[in-house]
Parts: structure tokens; sequence; C-alpha cells
């Protein structure tokens, strides 16, 4: 397959941009009205993201960027902060809200969809790319993350950008792909210290690469070493006060005690990965294309054997480059591995190698043989994808049943974990809020520390201290158990006098 940049954009049609453009229309709007009709309260995770998001933002419109830049370093602690301060265009747009930020991932769904079809465009041609996209942006879990005020789903836009660089370096030179691949480092380091997990190894890959294809092992270094020095000032603006910290919270989260409340029991048993890679499929690619992969599989295998059995007289299709192929396995497979082995088994966290995935299935689809196969199988791939895409989007009744199982796997639901259909509730959050700061001016209570002695999903510490933020309330919430089935006189015990409010 010709490698040349030049050649290979020369073969992009009319026709491919067009339905790249539609595609993503598609995901975009549908996300935004899911995003406008899902009125519940952020989850733990999200509301803590923003608060300390509305705090950037206060800390730029009343004292300016320097202000802003002096929290962004300090913020957090645990966890890399970028996350905050990615909705402060939408703030100033939309005004400070839960909604506003979610709007972020749109800019991120286009930059994933057209860099996604980029890097399959390169792999093998226009309609990899296209199916790519389209596979991808339908899987569930990655759905889910794309309505979320979470890391997920921009780190996953992360990773594709920096592939697609992978491919054009490997094509080509030129200092612009450096400061390109410094620049996303800094800041993917800033999204999330597990960045590399995802993009390390395929980098040394395709550094190898062009090593054997000639280029001096010198030159590849310094090529390395001059992305580390751009990334690393970027990264440093958080990185020098909190390096220590999170990189013993992001141990303990993944491999240690932190961990185990969200794990599946034993790291090693085989019951525990069971039940992994059971949530990868039902609620992450969701058990359609799992059956779609296998049939694939088998089709290839076969039309492989009979192409070799007829004197090669069936028509062949370009082959994957070989250092395609094993850019992609090791972008799907080392994070899988990983992740496997960690105590915390959140699907969630393989979200960024999933685009691998969706490329090698798109790939398959292109390579099978026999024409009319070919064709019923990319219409399938393309009618279910869309059709269970809607089902979780829109559709919280439409179903006589609530699910359908074939044995352990989910083969038919409107909700898929992450994925599912927008939520409208009204939840009392800001009378909550209220009430609690006007019965404290009356007890002319101080400090104003409120302690919450439960940690339901929708109504918790951090929920209560962001709504507070957002009405200028000087409250600060703390739980005193994650669970609410300890008793209340036992709650009541924990607290002291610096907590004299509870609720």
């Amino acid at each position: 397959m010709p490698r040349s940049a030049d050649s290979v954009a020369s073969r992009q049609p009319l026709a491919a941009r067009v339905l790249l453009a539609l595609l993503t229309a598609v995901f975009v709007l549908s996300s935004a009205a899911w995003i406008h009709l899902d009125t519940v309260p952020p989850l733990w995770d999200s509301a803590h993201y923003l608060w300390e998001s509305d705090l950037l933002y206060k800390d730029l419109t009343r004292e300016g960027p320097m202000a802003m830049l002096e929290r962004f370093a300090t913020s957090l602690g645990e966890k890399a902060p970028l996350i905050t301060a990615l909705p402060i265009p939408a703030y100033a747009l939309l005004g400070e809200s839960h909604a506003a930020a979610r709007f972020t991932n749109l800019v991120f769904i286009v930059v994933a969809c057209v860099a996604l079809y980029g890097f399959g465009r390169r792999s093998g041609g226009p309609m990899v790319g296209l199916l790519s996209v389209l596979i991808v942006n339908t899987y569930p879990i990655v759905a889910g993350m794309s309505r979320q005020y979470l890391v997920e789903y921009a780190l996953m836009t992360f990773t594709i950008v920096w592939m697609y660089l992978l491919v054009v370096w490997e094509d080509r030179e030129g200092r612009g792909i450096l400061w390109g691949f410094g620049v996303l480092a800094g800041f993917g380091l800033l999204l999330k210290i597990t960045f590399p997990l995802y993009v390390g190894v395929p980098t040394l890959w395709i550094a190898w690469r062009k090593f054997a294809g000639g280029r001096p092992l010198v030159r590849v270094a310094i090529d390395l070493i001059c992305i580390a020095f751009i990334a690393v000032p970027i990264a440093a603006i958080w990185y020098a006060q909190n390096l220590f910290r999170v990189l013993g919270f992001a141990a303990s989260a993944g491999f240690g005690s932190l961990g185990r409340p969200y794990g599946s029991g034993p790291v090693l048993s085989l019951e525990a990965l069971s039940q992994y890679w059971l949530k990868l499929i039902n609620i992450g690619i969701s058990f359609g294309f799992l059956a779609l992969t296998v049939a694939l599989g088998l089709i290839l295998l076969a039309g492989r054997r009979q192409t070799r059995a007829s004197d090669d007289r069936m028509p062949q299709r370009p082959s994957m480059d070989g250092s395609r192929l094993v850019l992609l396995l090791l972008w799907l497979i080392v994070p899988f591995l990983v992740l496997s082995f960690a105590v915390n088994k959140d699907p969630r966290y393989l979200v960024p190698s999933l685009p691998a995935l969706a490329v090698l299935t798109a790939y398959g689809l292109t390579r099978i043989p026999w024409r009319g196969l070919r064709v019923a199988f990319i219409g399938v791939a393309a009618l279910f994808g869309l059709a269970n895409y809607a089902l979780y989007s829109a559709c919280d009744d439409c179903l006589p049943r609530r699910q359908v199982e074939i044995g352990p796997f989910v083969a038919v639901s409107s909700t898929l974990g992450w994925a599912h259909p927008p939520t409208s509730e009204d939840w009392p959050l800001d009378e909550i809020v209220a009430a609690i700061a006007t019965d404290l001016e009356q007890e002319q209570a101080a400090p104003t520390q409120v302690r919450v002695l439960f940690s339901h999903p929708r109504v918790n510490a951090h929920v209560l201290k962001y709504v507070a933020m957002l009405h200028d309330l000087p409250l600060r919430f703390h739980v005193v158990r994650f669970s609410i089935q300890a008793p209340l006189e036992e709650l009541i015990a924990e607290t002291n006098e610096q907590y004299p409010y509870l609720m």
C-alpha cells in the first residue's frame, strides 16, 4: 500500500468528507440534545471537578489570569486538573452550569471524529476511516462518556490525535510534528497521569520503525528528547507541586487500597477477570459488536482459505501495512492487559484504547473478499451501530422488556451502563442549600462547615458544595460515611463541634 502522505490524501473523495461531516453532526447534535434534556445533578467525581472549575472561572473573571493560573497549579492535588479548566470558554458563552461544562465534549467529538477518520484513511482508505468513526462513537461506553463531565472522552480524543500524529511522523519529518507531540504530551499529562499508558509503547514502536527504516538512532533519540523538552514545562505547571502525591494516589487507586472498594475481587482471580471482560462487552462495546467481530473473523478466515484453495483466483484487496497493524494492536492490548490486572476494574478507563478496536473492525469489514457479503456486513454494522445508539440515547420505554439477555450477555437494552436515555428530573438542591444557609445564618454558626450523614449518587457533599459555589454561599460540605446503611446514632456520634449542622 502506498505510504506517501500526498498519495493517500489524493485518494480522499469528496463523498467521504461529506459523509464524515454528516456522521460528526449526528453525534454532536444528538449529544447536545441529550445533555440539554438530562437535568439530574452531577455524580460525585463530576461535582468535584465542577466545583474546582467554578473556582477557576471566578478567579479568572474577578482577579485575572494570574490568579486563575495560581489556583490551577495547586487544584485537585491528587488528580491532574486540566478537566477543570476546559469548560471555561463554555462558561463565558453559556454561564456556569453542569450542562455548559458537558457541552465541552462536543468540541472533542468533532476533533476525535476528524482525527480518527484521518488515521483510518491513512491505514486502509476512506471507508475504513468512516466506519471507524461510526463504530467507536456508537460503542455504548464511548457514547456515554461523551455526555459526562469526566476525563475519559477528552483523554480518548487526545490519544486519537496522538496516534494520527504518529502515522504522519512515520511517513515524513518536520518540526511541526514534534511541536504537536510536545504540546499534546504536556496537556495529555495535565488531563490524566495515565496518558502515557495509551501512547507510550506505540510511540516507541514507531520510533523503532523509523530507525529500522534508515534514520540514524541519534536523530530518532533527539526527536524524542525534543518532544520531552516541550512537554515537561507544560506539565510542570501542575506537576511541579503535585508529582509525588499524584503518583502515590494513582498507584493506590489503580492497584492498591484506594481501588479495592471499586474492584471485582482478587486481582488474579479468574472470576474477577471474567466479570471485568463481561462488563467490557455488555456496557463497553455491546454484545452486537462482539458477535459482529466474531462472525467477521470467521468470514475472513474462510475467505483466506478459499483464496488459497482457488489458486488466488478471488480478487485481492490491498492489505494494511504490517507496521500499522502492530501499532493498532499495541494501542489496544497494552492498556487492556494493564487494566485487566488492576484492582480498580472500571471499564471506562479502557475508553482511550477502544478506537483501535474500531479501526481493526472497520478494516476487517472492508477486507471481506465477497462483494455482496462485504456490502451486507458493512450495512449491518452501520445499521446496528446507529440503531443501538438511538435506542440508548432516546428510547426509554419503547422496548417490551427492559432488556433481552443471551446467557451472561445483554443483547438488547436501552440502558447499558453509562449509555442511557436522558433523565428529566427536578432536584431541589438549590432549595436545600438555601435552607441550610438560612439556618446557619440564624444560628450565627461559624465556620460554615456542614457534615453530611450519607452519600447519595446525586445528593452528596461534592454536589452540595458545588451548588453552594454557584450561589456564592460560603458553605463547605463533608461526608461522614459513603454508606447510608450505618445506624444514625453511630453517624451522629462521629460528628464534632467543627461541624455544627447535620443533614
